[in-house]
């Protein structure tokens, strides 16, 4: 299969968002997202903070905080690939794969070529003209994507997993090295 063989879809035809409020959940750990594509733990003090409105990000599911990608020139996401659940501000976008397309399309596939530097510098055209330069919702959802059969994502997303794992093992023995 070539690349001109690969059919492109809206975003928006894939994905939907997801909302649901920590309400009185409070066995859920509160997390961020950084630039480095990823969650990570809060560094706010939050004992004094009202966490019933933030949101609930389910195993399997994205968020992604659409400010500030003027500014940074980045898409920040992440995906929940934990056995937990995380919850996120509310001002973070939580969305999954449609029910109706997880036949056609693979989490794990999306959020590779989600987390592309390529596809946070494509954001970056579609943010709005304030100073924080945020994405509107509707234009990440008009935003087309590549959708190779599922196929092939199975395999691109083996082979970016093998070498990730690979990266890892190698940095793994250069530490005892650098000591």
């Amino acid at each position: 299969m070539s690349a001109s063989d690969v059919k492109w879809v809206r975003l928006g035809n894939c994905i939907e968002e997801y909302k649901e409020a920590l309400g009185s959940q409070n066995s859920i750990s509160v997390s961020g997202v950084h630039m480095e594509k990823g969650f990570i733990s809060t560094v706010a003090d939050m004992t004094e903070v009202d966490t019933s409105k933030y949101k609930v990000v389910p195993k399997g599911f994205f968020a992604c905080n659409l400010m500030h990608i003027g500014r940074d020139v980045t898409f920040p996401l992440a995906f929940n690939d934990s056995e937990e659940s995380k919850a996120v501000s509310p001002a973070y976008y939580i969305f999954h794969i449609r029910q109706e397309k997880r036949e056609n399309i693979l989490s794990e596939y999306l959020y590779i070529l989600l987390k592309r530097a390529e596809f946070g510098r494509l954001t970056w055209f579609h943010t709005d003209s304030s100073i924080r330069g945020n994405l509107p919702i509707n234009e990440l959802l008009n935003i087309q994507i590549p959708l190779p059969d599922i196929t092939i994502q199975k395999k691109l997303v083996a082979a970016y997993n093998g070498l990730k794992q690979l990266a890892e093992e190698n940095e793994a023995l250069i530490e005892p090295l650098q000591n």
